[in-house]
């Protein structure tokens, strides 16, 4: 049985070392394998998937969905996603089409953006998703479970990459007290 699985949570959460768990012990072979981030995410290295921890995978940077679809071949069995709030309304289409073919997919992504407003496609994809994982991260301020991606830099840009030099995972008091002092 093909499935989906979607992990997803605010800045910080450990979503892409999850996803390269899931890499590390899918037990499929390297050419059974398809791994892709949006060419956006530029903050690390360009032919790997990168978690802040510090952990890696083999990738592809690709500009659109689309594209995964010309990666596959008679071998794959699975595809990992990372980043996938950044590949807009078209990713839902594109991971049916490859459910639809028998190929397993894991993606991870941002659910929420720094207004803690639906991020993209994330709201379908839940709904899609077979297996929903769902991470907190532990409040930049105070320890707590962190469920906010908080910005801490001035730029109303919906999609602003970056990583603790822009962002802070924040518990909801703390992003709420922010965003007040950010409007000030």
């Amino acid at each position: 049985m093909t499935s989906f699985t979607l992990i997803y949570g605010c800045m910080f959460s450990g979503k892409t070392t999850k996803l390269i768990e899931l890499y590390q012990h899918c037990g499929f072979e390297q050419e059974e394998i398809i791994v892709v981030k949006p060419i956006i995410d530029n903050r690390f290295v360009a032919d790997k998937v990168n978690s802040h921890s510090g952990l890696n995978m083999p990738g592809m940077r690709i500009k659109h969905p689309e594209q995964i679809e010309s990666y596959i071949t008679d071998t794959t069995k699975i595809i990992f996603i990372d980043e996938v709030q950044f590949f807009g309304s078209r990713v839902g289409t594109i991971i049916q089409n490859i459910l639809a073919q028998g190929i397993g997919v894991v993606a991870s992504g941002l659910d929420r953006d720094y207004l803690h407003k639906d991020f993209g496609p994330m709201p379908d994809l839940k709904r899609m998703a077979d297996n929903n994982i769902a991470l907190t991260a532990r409040c930049h301020l105070c320890d707590e479970k962190g469920t906010h991606t908080f910005r801490t830099v001035k730029n109303d840009s919906q999609i602003l990459v970056g990583h603790d030099n822009m962002y802070q995972a924040r518990c909801e008091k703390h992003w709420d007290e922010g965003m007040k002092a950010l409007s000030d």
